[in-house]
């Protein structure tokens, strides 16, 4: 067993000792998260690292305050529903909730990073569309893949990403 195996079990041990969900680690870990995909797509300069860490967190902060509870009776409803047969009318009406909370949260992630996409030079906005190309093609490569190799290179992304973290 090498050493990044010993080191996963470990944190998974630890985390399961200490109560924590991985829920809660993803959604406690998703503001650094964001922000190095940002910096990674557009090459931020410090200035503006620093500025999107400031609105980022501002944005999450908003989200743990007004939307969490909402999502919980969402979820609550949507489970009730589960239980005996969603009908068509609980079918919309749960879509048109999960509409109103994508809506809510890209417009306040417009209203907390606009500035910052604002001032953005031409040439990060060059380096977002190499970004984004680069992605593609990526992706394209995964879809030409079998079944099978599309497993094995999930499971040696998520290595990849583990080690990263």
């Amino acid at each position: 067993m090498n050493n990044f195996h010993r080191l996963l079990i470990a944190t998974v041990l630890l985390l399961y000792l200490s109560g924590c969900s991985v829920a809660d680690m993803a959604y406690n870990s998703a503001p650094g998260f964001v922000a190095g995909e940002f910096k990674e797509a557009f090459d931020l300069s410090a200035a503006q690292s620093s500025q999107l860490d400031i609105q980022l967190e501002a944005f999450f902060t908003w989200h743990r305050q007004e939307e969490l509870s909402r999502y919980r009776e969402f979820l609550e409803r949507a489970a009730l529903s589960a239980a005996d047969g969603i009908t068509a009318n609980e079918f919309l009406r749960l879509r048109e909730d999960v509409g109103a909370a994508w809506e809510r949260a890209v417009g306040k992630g417009i209203d907390s990073l606009g500035d910052l996409f604002t001032n953005l030079t031409p040439e990060q906005i060059e380096q977002y569309r190499q970004y984004h190309r680069e992605s593609s093609e990526e992706y394209r490569d995964y879809l030409e893949k079998s079944v099978q190799q599309r497993e094995i290179y999930r499971v040696e992304r998520s290595f990849e990403t583990l080690e990263d973290w």
